[in-house]
């Protein structure tokens, strides 16, 4: 089995921190196909901005750490990622979320520490990279959304048709986030609502070829556990 750890890093505000929301839907997604829970230890979320080597050291012998990137974490997320690979240059990393470029070999290339970046949304891309990558001679090229490299340079792959958020479990519901809702002080428990931008405005970061409306239901089933706790908070 691959050891995988998922990164999405923000600010502790006092005792309140934002669980990897993003990240724990993908993983949450990913592990519902059998030949991905069965290729991959999942040992971890690293969730919180803090120094370097702290993150680092929660780190055991990693072999892919899948990191998003935000224009909040961007700088702190590379240096993390330079450090993993200092550590372990085995190690191979995948990079995501909104503050990777669009169809485009910028990200690879301004950032060689980078193995893998997904573009746009994330979860069938992410499930497609999966399945390839425990393989012993992966097709990386059979993989939507994915910018890597080969011998002749860095490549990019075809956008990977849009998933339907109804098929998307929940990370609260799951287990996911079970380590992470017993163990902070404040949880600023985040939903997703509504994906994409009706209107496709050139100003809206992150998904702008469509819109969908999210599965309620798996708000309002949360809902009895998250509020039974007056340690969490929820914001959609």
């Amino acid at each position: 089995m691959k050891r995988l750890y998922l990164v999405q890093c923000n600010n502790r505000f006092g005792d309140n921190v934002y669980p990897p929301y993003s990240v724990g839907l993908l993983y949450s997604y990913a592990k519902t196909f059998p030949e991905i829970a069965s290729a991959y230890e999942m040992c971890g979320f690293l969730y919180l901005k803090e120094p370097i080597r702290d993150a680092v050291a929660r780190l055991h012998e990693p072999d892919l750490v899948a990191v998003a990137l935000y224009i909040w974490s961007e700088r702190w997320s590379r240096e993390f990622i330079l450090a993993v690979k200092r550590k372990w240059p085995a190690c191979k990393v995948l990079v995501g979320g909104v503050s990777v470029w669009d169809e485009s070999p910028r990200t690879l290339a301004e950032n060689p520490e980078y193995d893998f970046a997904i573009y746009g949304e994330g979860e069938g891309a992410f499930v497609d990279f999966f399945r390839e990558h425990v393989k012993d001679v992966p097709d990386y090229a059979s993989c939507g959304s994915l910018v890597w490299r080969d011998e002749e340079g860095i490549k990019i792959n075809k956008r990977i048709a849009f998933t339907d958020l109804k098929l998307l479990p929940s990370p609260y519901l799951d287990g996911s986030f079970d380590s992470i809702l017993g163990k902070e002080g404040r949880i600023q428990a985040l939903f997703e609502t509504h994906r994409g931008c009706p209107t496709r405005a050139p100003f809206v970061s992150g998904v702008k070829l469509h819109s969908q409306r999210c599965d309620l239901s798996l708000l309002k089933k949360s809902m009895p556990r998250l509020n039974g706790s007056e340690r969490i908070s929820v914001h959609t």
